[in-house]
């Protein structure tokens, strides 16, 4: 098992970047981080190429939010993308968390739209030659078991 300073050098050398501390950068995985922090920086970049200014007020800062969820879900990103971009904000910015002072109500509620609109992706089935060749091996592992079965009982 790994000692307590090890634990603790490993979490605070991955998450150098960020200024987390050994706890907070366990709450999420490095993978995730990242991701996280691309995503807002996505959103803080389309922010300022379109002139928006997300200074301020909670409430900039959510009509913010607004326009770029509705930019991505009209630009056709899937729904996880609805998922992850106000998960990321909270990450980066804890105040607009749950248990934070601020919150962003309208970006919820647009994140909820977006699930109901979007309809969900399913795995796409396997083609047909694939199927057919699946049948015929268990078919064929069927009849020689049934062959084995009826030489046993003879």
């Amino acid at each position: 098992m790994k000692s307590y300073e090890h634990w603790v050098s490993d979490l605070e050398g991955s998450k150098a970047d960020c200024n987390l501390s050994c706890l907070k950068g366990a709450a999420v995985t490095q993978k995730t981080h990242q991701e996280y922090l691309k995503r807002v920086r996505d959103m803080e970049l389309h922010w300022k190429d379109h002139g928006i200014k997300a200074e301020g007020t909670e409430a900039q800062i959510d009509e913010a939010a607004v326009f770029y969820l509705h930019w991505r879900f009209f630009a056709g990103y899937d729904s996880s993308d609805g998922i992850k971009l106000p998960a990321g904000f909270q990450h980066i910015h804890p105040q607009f968390s749950k248990r934070g002072a601020l919150h962003l109500p309208r970006c919820a509620r647009v994140f909820r739209g977006w699930k109901r609109l979007a309809p969900a992706h399913s795995r796409t089935p396997p083609p047909w030659p694939l199927m057919c060749a699946a049948i015929v091996r268990f078919w064929c592992l069927s009849l020689v078991s049934l062959c084995w079965w009826a030489q046993m009982r003879i």
